[in-house]
């Protein structure tokens, strides 16, 4: 018995060893899309969110988040995107060059549910 105990004693000494060199990501009641844009996720250095996002249809778009909105249940309705120096409004198809869409695109709105794949970057010019 007393063996057991010795071995429950170092094994909780051991995962108090590991968490602290070995965080886990916050535990939050949040979707995804929440806690990237504004939620504990959120790098607080970063000056912007920068996205590429691949639609369901086909094409990408890429550019810094200006503004978004959230259903109800706090998931993710709709997202704009903008020019950002450190991530410039860009759109392409699938498998070809992103590029510039022309002189009087300032935005691009994206349904939520347009989005099949996204990478985000958080943008900041002092790094």
């Amino acid at each position: 018995m007393a063996f057991v105990a010795v071995a429950v004693g170092i094994a909780a000494i051991w995962d108090l060893i590991l968490q602290l060199f070995r965080r886990r990501a916050p535990v939050t009641p949040f979707p995804v899309w929440y806690e990237i844009l504004i939620g504990e996720a959120r790098d607080k250095v970063g000056e912007a969110v920068g996205v590429l996002l691949e639609l369901k249809e086909g094409g990408r778009v890429m550019g810094a988040v200006k503004t978004h909105g959230f259903n109800k249940d706090s998931e993710l309705d709709w997202i704009v995107l903008e020019h950002n120096s450190l991530c410039p409004l860009k759109i392409g198809s699938p498998n070809g060059e992103l590029k510039e869409p022309g002189k009087g695109w300032t935005y691009l709105a994206v349904s939520a549910d347009e989005i099949r794949v996204a990478k985000i970057a958080y943008l900041a010019t002092n790094t």
